[in-house]
């Protein structure tokens, strides 16, 4: 109880960054290339009177900005001519096939090498350039766990809280994931994966379409996580959230998105009840939002709660 309160505490702190997994792999064997591994960015042997030792690794590099880059460097000598030079690629130290490469994601968390060897016989020349890729907002790059473990509903925002409690990194994200997996307007979806023989909800697949100008998100891609159901019961009487709502001013909260307010809410008037957070999350509200205030109410046909709050709070002021 202490782990999750200390969670959402931090919500109203954390600014929003990326924090991800880097993925990491030891190198294979080389093969075909006689060299050992190199252990800087940049390796050029040979290829004389080239730029290629000039051609510098960025943090997060971009692939196409590379390339560019090197066949620029090879203008103008004998290099440039199709088939005078092999590329090949490693990924986490592993090399890559063809059709590999064709439909590689460069953006994705991972250790890149390109390998450049000339194919001119009495021309040598290898290059390598090693890169990592740290900032991956593709969903999967993004989750230390899919496994979220025991949830009281399949709903979607249930789902949600549940994910981003199991996966910390997210926390200064809980707006964007709101807006792209639930609010309208959003690219992204959740599809409930059900196992087959008792049609339970046993996980999701979490979805995004490939981002357009006007669409409302921030990650990419899909993942299938899994969770299990423990169903829990509606009280006999809905509670009027008026009566629950102990402390109506919340206090500095980080800024007036739905999200915000409402974990703040949350963490002011429920910490010692925090069993209710799947029903606090999918079954209540947040309207009249201003700078100051806004009102917490019940969603129609809650079992869980009726009637409406005022709320007020103060902006985080920017250190």
């Amino acid at each position: 109880m202490k782990k999750i309160l200390a969670i959402l505490a931090s919500i109203t702190t954390l600014s929003a960054s990326t924090a991800s997994v880097v993925a990491c792999g030891s190198l294979n064997k080389w093969d075909d290339i006689k060299v050992d591994p190199p252990l800087f960015d940049v390796a050029v042997t040979g290829f004389e009177g080239t730029e290629l030792k000039n051609v510098k690794i960025v943090k997060n590099q971009e692939y196409k900005v590379l390339e560019s880059e090197i066949l620029e460097a090879l203008k103008g000598t004998a290099w440039e001519e199709e088939d005078s030079t092999e590329w090949s690629y490693t990924k986490n130290g592993i090399e890559l096939k063809q059709e590999e490469v064709e439909v590689l994601d460069w953006t994705r968390n991972a250790t890149y090498q390109v390998i450049v060897k000339s194919t001119i016989k009495d021309k040598p020349g290898l290059a390598i350039y090693t890169f990592d890729v740290e900032n991956s907002m593709h969903i999967a790059d993004n989750l230390r766990t899919t496994n979220i473990g025991e949830i009281d509903d399949d709903r979607e925002k249930t789902i949600l809280m549940a994910l981003i409690f199991q996966n910390m990194n997210l926390i200064p994200y809980i707006n964007e994931i709101s807006d792209q997996y639930i609010e309208p307007g959003g690219n992204g979806s959740i599809e409930l994966i059900k196992n087959p023989d008792t049609q339970e909800s046993i996980g999701a697949k979490i979805s995004s379409d490939d981002l357009n100008a006007s669409d409302k998100g921030t990650f990419k891609g899909s993942v299938e996580i899994s969770f299990k159901v423990v169903p829990k019961n509606p009280p006999e009487k809905p509670d009027d959230i008026d009566d629950l709502t102990n402390y109506p001013d919340i206090g500095v909260v980080q800024d007036t998105r739905k999200y915000s307010i409402l974990m703040s809410y949350i963490i002011s008037n429920f910490n010692a009840k925090l069993g209710k957070l799947s029903e606090l999350v999918n079954d209540l509200d947040i309207v009249n939002i201003t700078d100051t205030s806004a009102t917490i109410r019940a969603i129609s046909g809650s079992q869980y709660f009726i009637g409406s709050v005022d709320i007020t709070f103060e902006i985080r002021k920017p250190d």
